[in-house]
């Protein structure tokens, strides 16, 4: 839970350095942008996991791809320039619904 140092250089940053078009999109809190894993992309998502009265937390996979899916869209209209998307889902993840 401890967040990525600074110091740390990320593959992102590599990729972006390096001509590349980056983007991250996550449903867990522990791999986005408030840890320290937002460094080095152009484009971050942060799909929170949702959860109702009385409910236990859901991850969903398919909110995190649709998500992304715009982004890798206009990233493949342009095949000239290179990309990197790192795409984190949670499923299956305690609580562990289908």
């Amino acid at each position: 839970r401890d967040p990525l140092p600074e110091s740390v250089t990320t593959l992102a940053q590599r990729f972006r350095r390096a001509g590349y078009v980056t983007g991250s999109v996550v449903s867990n809190a522990l791999a986005g942008p408030l840890y320290g894993h937002g460094k080095g992309y152009d484009f971050v998502h942060f799909e929170r996991y949702k959860e109702g009265p009385g409910e236990p937390p859901t991850f969903r996979a398919d909110a995190v791809v649709d998500a992304a899916l715009p982004w890798l869209d206009a990233r493949l209209a342009e095949p000239a320039r290179p990309f990197f998307l790192y795409l984190h889902t949670c499923d299956p993840h305690e609580p562990y619904l289908p």
